[in-house]
């Protein structure tokens, strides 16, 4: 787990307007970690799904400068765009989940509006992020046939969530499934996880602590800009996501303080 000093030091950078730069390190401890995220999931590819949520690294336009000293931009379908909080945000949640569960009905244990979005005056992508808790992944065909029914798409790649240093949890306590949109409806992903698990009470946890703490939510934003801006001017591949996870990480250090001081409970589902 992250130090708590770490956590109190990004709230910090939050109160003295300064933008935290957490640096991209390969160390030898970052190293073991990834070697041995291949070594439960069998492939980089692997790897890449259980730190990032994503199946792969994101393109790379190669036009523009190149070569020593120059720079390429990231694919515009890769650029990642911050963007302030957005009043409709609620209600677009309300709709996609009512029609979520209405499609899976008891199957879903919980329908919960998770991610930036679902914080009040947070600046965030633009997309509606849902978590759907499921009671278990054995027999997950009707699950799917579900919100394959209202035309989400499944993405096979992406079978688990970012492992945080120092984990000592199962490797099934971060499992998941992932659905995106249908095409040409508004961005949304879909995340479905098993309800106790470690990953499935983060996602809950991580939303309530930044509604009650603004001076660690404006932390996060801030950071999440700077690191937008700096994806989208370099050739870094998922540099946004290699680095979002482990500020994030550091949110929750000081979210678990938090959650055992004040008996910390998810209230009831969303939808």
């Amino acid at each position: 787990m992250v130090c708590s000093r770490d956590a109190r030091s990004l709230v910090r950078a939050a109160e003295g307007g300064s933008i935290v730069c957490p640096r991209r390190s390969r160390s030898t401890r970052a190293r073991r970690r990834c070697a041995a995220c291949i070594a439960a999931y069998g492939t980089t590819d692997g790897r890449r799904a259980y730190h990032y949520g994503q199946g792969v690294r994101p393109a790379i336009a190669r036009g523009g400068a190149s070569g020593r000293g120059g720079s390429r931009q990231v694919s515009d379908d890769r650029l990642v765009h911050i963007v302030d909080y957005q009043d409709r945000w609620p209600q677009e949640f309300d709709e996609i989940g009512t029609m979520v569960r209405n499609a899976l009905g008891d199957l879903a244990i919980r329908i919960d509006h998770i991610g930036s979005t679902a914080v009040p005056d947070l600046a965030a992508k633009d997309i509606i992020d849902v978590q759907v808790s499921v009671a278990t992944f054995d027999g997950f065909g009707p699950v799917a046939a579900g919100l394959e029914g209202l035309g989400y798409v499944r993405r096979e790649d992406v079978r688990h969530d970012h492992l945080p240093p120092g984990a000592t949890h199962a490797a099934s306590e971060y499992e998941k499934r992932y659905f995106r949109e249908p095409e040409d409806t508004r961005r949304t992903h879909i995340h479905v996880r098993a309800d106790g698990r470690v990953n499935q009470r983060y996602a809950i946890l991580f939303r309530d602590y930044l509604r009650e703490h603004r001076a660690a939510a404006l932390a996060y934003e801030e950071t999440k800009r700077f690191m937008a801006r700096w994806h989208n001017e370099q050739d870094k591949g998922a540099l946004f996501y290699e680095i979002k996870a482990p500020v994030a990480d550091i949110v929750t250090s000081a979210a678990e303080e938090w959650a055992a001081r004040v008996e910390w409970q998810p209230g009831e589902t969303d939808a």
